[in-house]
């Protein structure tokens, strides 16, 4: 066969010699057919690969499917390539008519094989890049061969390109900077390509546009029998190759494969590989494609292995005149002999390679370069130098004033985008100044004349999830304009805000739309009347109120509405968008029969924007290969690029800015396009893009432009942690006290993550409700709060009346001591030690297990043996309890492998193969074959052990259950699943109708892991926190904080308008209340009269309090510094108010003290509180001036707190008096000097106090000791030692002072 690639409309099959459609992909063939798909087709460097293809055809049993129907769909048509080990078909999908590459493997014997087939299948499946080829379906014949489908190609492979010589370097870098971005999707999943070259990379063309990279085999080749060059590990000095060996496709240290000239040398030396052996290989073919050559010349694949460990390859610019020292750096860089000297990956090396276009694009002339810069930079003699417009250059300074240039307005590149993404960052301080900014266009137009942009201003209001805005929503609900108070109502639902109701109720009685929208409102809010109007409204007489009844119940996820949908559908009057809309509510809802349409639509529409709709509505019901669609539209300029970008643009699409920004910033841009993209840069979840959006907030942009950047920001805006902690403690607390019991126990699970001090308190008050659902729901939040109070409220919650309680309760104690760090477990031990110690008296054989497990987190190892005698218990629940409390002791944890009861059995082998316990594979591959969530937990377990094994195939159709109970319990079991396999399946299940499978999303989306490029749950979570069910939306915004809030940053405390709730936010009785801190050096009264908010900053840390009359202790301040007892007024319209306070090293100290204190952090908290006192009295300048007793006088407060909740009441007492001698010296705060007389007063009757006295210098000299009823040893001065014997009340006097004063 011809080497020359057929022109394109002379495209036909290899075997039957059909002509291929024009409008399809196909595969070429004027390269060698083994370069079209695996190295496994044909003979191409491996001497070692068998069944090496003839020009006369192909082996008989490659034809016994010609004509037949594989997997229900795809019909074979003819024979395309084969190898020893596959064959390669043209199918067409009957249902959808499209042309696509079928891969059969045709050895059915080989189990290895066939398992690594399909596991690499599985992973291959996810991969959704551009320049990567598109695998769509795999499966398994009846007899036991597998295959996979993909998308079929038309091209030549870029090997036969570069038989035909070498590449400008222009074009070679584009065509590396494609695979390169095509290897990062690869690398991003955990696959490694290993066997990268110029016959796996396609070059396709695609709207009249050449050299489009598709990268072929990544990975999947390694499953079909390859045979391996095998090699000693570590020698270099005897490289054996064993071509006639097979082994397992997978890599192993010590084994070597891949093609020898594009081997990585830790390949060739049989080391460990990982990702960056791609960047080598890659770096040969870079080499290759501009010199027309090989970096290293061998006649063996033992010489050229050996060039690969130890030759250094000669520069490009020795071998072509096209080079330049960059290009050269470049490439010796991805071809650098150990891995640490390549690049960080492969995103870095396609920056890399932009950049060095950009350089040659302005060496040509086709960027031009203002004279100025020109005329500076060739004054410059030092460095390499390139010519621009005659004049010379150099290198080394060219690209940061190119970026200077282009930022300063010279043009617009994907380059400049990513290095203004690098730049963009934003303060607090920035964000509430643009979000108050925001706040104020969006309440502009609400109360303006245009009623579009009233009903824009009721959809930004509801993305705040703020209920303080619920008023205005209620305002716009009763609007002249009908369109407006649709959106109104539909906004109050969104916002969650049950005290809407009553005026949602109200509005039912208005025009239809109103009416229904009132009513889709009230179902979110989970009120059932909502939901019956809807219900009741699909039997209406008018088609309109019968659709958009359908339409919202189908939202709700309500398959009664499917009956109407479907008439709807087969109805010939309805519009395009109304079609669209009933075929996505149908398929939304699991009528499989639906989404083919859509497809169909979108593969074969009767015109383009038929096609566009179908693809927008297939994205936005999670199809990954209409997303895939949008992509390639959205990285292709024109009319479409925009609109796909738009609709596209998510959390985790943030390549789409590089789109929205150049459009934004052009300011004689069309409004419509700069609308869209203001509105795709709020979808984006990238909190920082604020800024971007600032500038459009001005007055010279148009009403509409202005109103979208306005929503857009207070999108991003809600997505700050502290502002999804307001709007998450907000929400939980109005349910506490008005919702439906779900609604209550979802409010508790939110308190269990939140980030807030109030927290505790509102789950104090929940373990005192009549309803043991309430008590159990709050029991298990309490054991996630990791905060020492939340053990204070455990601790007495153990004695509840009810057994389940009892049990929850200890079981989060337990939780609670796991969480929290050794020292600070230790601390409590003293505290829980006698309820704990009573339980093991009188408790049940549950309760006392769990009981000891506590005992034993807390310090106490003398329960090891009693824990490990409880093994031969009949009850489960206290073995699986037993296995979780010694999981360290890994011989013991074995010997439950053998249990009789499955559930512990799986337990002890998830915690063996945790800790890398190879013992656990047999157990795990029982429960593998089994199958179900179960063997989706094995395999998971087993893939940590080496072993890969494919995703059972129930799961998968669980997750497309009709049941909702089945889906959310696939979902839950996608925790088990590698992060990447599990992100993409859980975005699939982000669009399910029912709103409890979106909340198990959203939970499950929490617990994985963090990866390379951040939290890979959290672009879900961004998704879901814009959900519109609040039940969901809070939950992802509750998880959300959690996930952004720092570790070591103290717990955020937001101010709240007052909620109807039914458990007091109060703190526990055995709490003292807040003091008013001082912030400051001098006492003054400031008077605040604003319309605004009011922003305190002291150095960075910032807070916002509502407009009020404030009485603070404050240093300076914009206006004036106050002096003591001055009073001074701040007055602004509708302005933020911005107060700087100055504060000591002693105030910081207090203050960081104090957050810590509140937190729960204890040891922070004492260690800062403890310098604050130190500083104040050493400082002698303030050592007889008040704020320093002030300062003494708090620190020792908060001291006591600490020291209290730890119930450590000696300390307390200790502290609580030094606070009471410096409160004589601090004027005022009597009400918290009261209390702490009555504090002190209380903790008498807990201690005992013994008085030592001395005898010091001819003086008698007494201290008083505060200690717990018990047995003490006491010294005094001179080293005299007694014993007391304390009970509590008691006051003893020890040592005398005879003779002395």
């Amino acid at each position: 066969m011809s080497n020359q690639a057929l022109p394109r409309d002379e495209a036909v099959c290899a075997d039957c010699g059909q002509v291929l459609e024009e409008d399809m992909p196909h595969i070429c063939h004027g390269a060698p057919k083994k370069a079209a798909f695996d190295s496994t087709l044909g003979p191409g460097d491996h001497p070692t690969i068998p069944g090496e293809l003839s020009d006369a055809g192909v082996a008989d049993p490659a034809h016994e499917l010609i004509g037949k129907i594989i997997g229900e769909r795809y019909e074979i048509q003819c024979v395309l390539g084969q190898g020893g080990m596959g064959v390669v078909y043209q199918a067409r999908h009957i249902s959808l008519e499209k042309l696509l590459a079928v891969k059969l493997l045709l050895i059915a014997q080989n189990e290895e094989y066939q398992r690594r087939f399909l596991q690499e299948a599985q992973l291959a499946s996810q991969i959704n890049h551009p320049n990567t080829v598109f695998l769509s379906d795999f499966g398994v014949l009846p007899d036991g061969r597998s295959y996979i489908v993909m998308e079929l190609l038309r091209g030549p492979t870029l090997a036969s390109v570069i038989a035909e010589g070498r590449l400008d370097p222009m074009r070679a870098c584009r065509i590396a900077a494609q695979i390169a971005h095509g290897l990062q999707a690869v690398h991003d999943l955990g696959i490694v390509h290993r066997d990268l070259k110029p016959e796996n990379v396609f070059l396709l063309e695609q709207d009249g546009k050449k050299d489009n990279v598709k990268i072929v085999d990544f990975g999947i080749a390694k499953a079909t029998g390859e045979a391996p060059i095998a090699r000693k590990r570590n020698s270099q000095e005897d490289i054996s190759l064993v071509s006639e060996q097979k082994i397992s496709a997978q890599t192993m240290p010590g084994t070597l494969m891949g093609t020898p000239a594009y081997l990585a040398p830790e390949m060739a030396l049989g080391h460990e590989v990982d990702f960056r052996v791609d960047q080598y290989a890659l770096g040969v073919i870079l080499y290759e494609m501009i010199s027309g050559d090989l970096p290293f010349d061998a006649t063996t694949i033992g010489q050229m292995l050996q060039h690969h460990i130890s030759t250094k390859p000669p520069l490009l610019s020795k071998r072509v005149s096209g080079s330049t020292p960059s290009l050269d750096a470049l490439v010796a860089r991805l071809l650098s002999k150990t891995p640490e000297a390549r690049f960080p990956n492969m995103r870095a090396v396609a920056e890399a390679l932009e950049k060095e276009i950009e350089l040659r694009l302005l060496a040509r002339g086709d960027t031009a370069l203002p004279a100025h810069i020109a005329e500076a930079l060739s004054k410059t003699q030092a460095g390499t130098h390139i010519r621009i417009a005659g004049k010379k250059i150099p290198l080394w300074v060219l690209l940061p004033l190119l970026l200077t240039f282009l930022v300063a307005g010279g043009g617009a590149s994907f380059l400049l985008l990513r290095e203004r993404q690098r730049q963009v960052a934003i303060t607090p301080e920035e964000l509430a100044e643009l979000r108050q900014r925001a706040l104020t266009v969006v309440r502009e137009y609400a109360s303006g004349d245009d009623a579009p942009l009233r009903a824009m201003s009721a959809t930004a209001l509801a993305q705040t999830r703020d209920p303080g805005l619920r008023p205005q929503l209620e305002a716009l609900l009763g609007d002249a304009a009908g369109p407006v108070r649709v959106r109104a109502a539909l906004a109050l639902g969104a916002l969650g805000d049950r005290q809407a109701e009553a005026a949602l109720t109200k509005a039912l009685t208005g025009p239809s739309e109103v009416r229904l929208a009132a009513a889709m409102a009230l179902s979110l809010l989970a009120n059932s009347t909502g939901h019956q109007i809807l219900v009741e409204a699909l039997s209406s007489k008018e088609p309109q109120v019968q659709k958009q009844a359908a339409l919202y119940l189908c939202e709700l996820g309500d398959e009664t509405s499917k009956p109407v949908l479907a008439q709807l559908h087969n109805h010939n009057g309805l519009r395009d968008d109304e079609d669209f809309s009933a075929l996505q509510c149908l398929a939304k809802l699991g009528e499989e029969p639906a989404r083919v349409e859509l497809q169909a639509k979108m593969d074969a529409g009767s015109s383009r924007k038929q096609k566009l709709e179908a693809m927008f509505r297939l994205s936005e019901l999670g199809d990954e290969g209409a997303r895939k669609e949008l992509r390639m539209l959205a990285e292709k300029r024109g009319q479409e690029q925009l609109l796909a970008a738009n609709r596209l643009s998510n959390p985790e699409e943030p390549q789409l800015l590089a789109v929205f920004q150049p459009i934004l910033a052009n300011e004689f841009g069309v409004p419509a396009g700069r609308q869209l993209a203001a509105e795709g840069v709020g979808k984006s979840g990238d909190l920082p893009q604020v800024k971007v959006l600032g500038p459009l907030l001005g007055d010279k942009v148009t009403p509409t432009v202005r109103q979208m950047a306005a929503a857009a920001i207070l999108r991003l805006a809600s997505g700050d942690p502290g502002l999804l902690t307001t709007a998450s403690l907000s929400w939980a607390q109005g349910e506490l006290g008005s919702g439906s019991q779900q609604r209550r126990l979802l409010a508790l699970q939110v308190l269990g993550d939140l980030p807030s001090s109030q927290a505790v308190p509102l789950l104090a008050g929940a373990m005192q409700d009549s309803s043991v659902d309430i008590r159990l729901a709050a029991a298990q939040s309490l054991g996630r709060r990791n905060e020492r109070t939340a053990m204070t409220v455990l601790l007495e919650s153990v004695s509840d009346g009810n057994d389940k309680v009892r049990n929850a309760s200890l079981l989060a104690l337990l939780e609670l001591a796991q969480r929290l760090s050794k020292r600070d477990a230790s601390g409590l031990l003293q505290p829980a030690e006698g309820v704990l110690q009573e339980i093991l008296k009188r408790g049940t054989p549950l309760e006392q297990a769990i009981a000891s497990a506590v005992l034993l987190r807390l310090g106490d190892r003398k329960q090891i043996e009693r824990l490990k005698a409880l093994r031969s218990q009949h009850d489960p629940a206290i073995r699986h309890l037993v296995l979780d409390a010694l999981a360290g002791d890994r011989d013991f944890v074995a010997q439950f492998l053998s249990d009789s009861v499955d559930a512990v059995r799986l337990h002890a082998a998830r915690l063996l193969a945790v800790a890398g316990d190879k013992r656990a594979i047999p157990v795990l591959k029982a429960f593998f074959t089994v199958g179900g969530v179960d063997g989706l937990l094995a395999a998971g377990l087993l893939r940590r052990l080496g072993i890969t094994e494919p995703i059972p195939a129930d799961l998968l159709r669980l997750l497309r259950s009709r049941s909702v109970e089945e889906r959310v319990a696939a979902v839950q079991a996608l925790r088990h699943v590698e992060p990447v396999l599990a992100v993409a399946l859980l975005r699939k299940a982000s669009a399910d109708p029912a709103a409890e499978v979106r909340r198990a999303v959203a939970e499950v989306s929490a617990e994985l892991p963090k990866g390379p490029h951040g939290h890979y749950g959290v672009p879900l979570l961004r998704e879901l926190a814009q959900d519109n069910d609040s039940m969901v939306w809070t939950l992802a915004r509750s998880l959300l904080a959690r996930l952004l809030t720092p570790e070591d940053a103290p717990i955020v405390e937001p101010t709240l308008p007052p909620r109807r709730s039914a458990f007091s936010a109060e703190p526990p009785k055995s709490a003292t209340p807040e003091p008013d801190v001082p912030t400051g050096t001098a006492t003054g009264k400031l008077v605040v009269t604003s319309n605004g908010p009011v922003l305190f900053q002291v150095g960075k840390r910032q807070w916002q309090a509502a407009p009020a009359t404030l009485d603070l202790m404050v240093g300076k301040h914009t206006v004036s510094t106050l002096a003591t007892d001055q009073e001074v007024t701040v007055t602004a319209a509708g302005e933020p108010v911005k107060i700087e306070l100055t504060e000591s090293p002693a105030e910081k100290f207090l203050r960081i003290g104090i957050a810590a204190a509140k937190s729960s952090d204890s040891k922070k908290a004492l260690t800062n509180l403890d310098r604050a006192r130190a500083t104040c009295q050493k400082d002698r300048k303030h050592g007889h001036d008040g704020p320093c007793y002030s300062i003494v006088f708090d620190a020792s407060y908060y001291l006591g707190r600490v020291h209290e909740n730890a119930k450590d009441w000696h300390l307390a007492m200790d502290a609580y008096q030094k606070a009471l001698e410096q409160g004589e010296k601090v004027k005022g705060r009597t009400d918290l000097k009261n209390q702490l007389i009555e504090t002190t007063g209380r903790l008498r009757g807990r201690l005992g106090q013994v008085i030592v006295k001395s005898l010091v210098n001819g003086r008698c000299q007494s201290k008083v000791y505060w200690m717990i009823p018990a047995k003490h040893q006491v010294r005094d001065a001179q080293g005299k030692t007694y014993s007391v014997d304390l009970r509590a009340g008691d006051q003893r006097e020890v040592g005398n002072c005879d003779g002395g004063q």
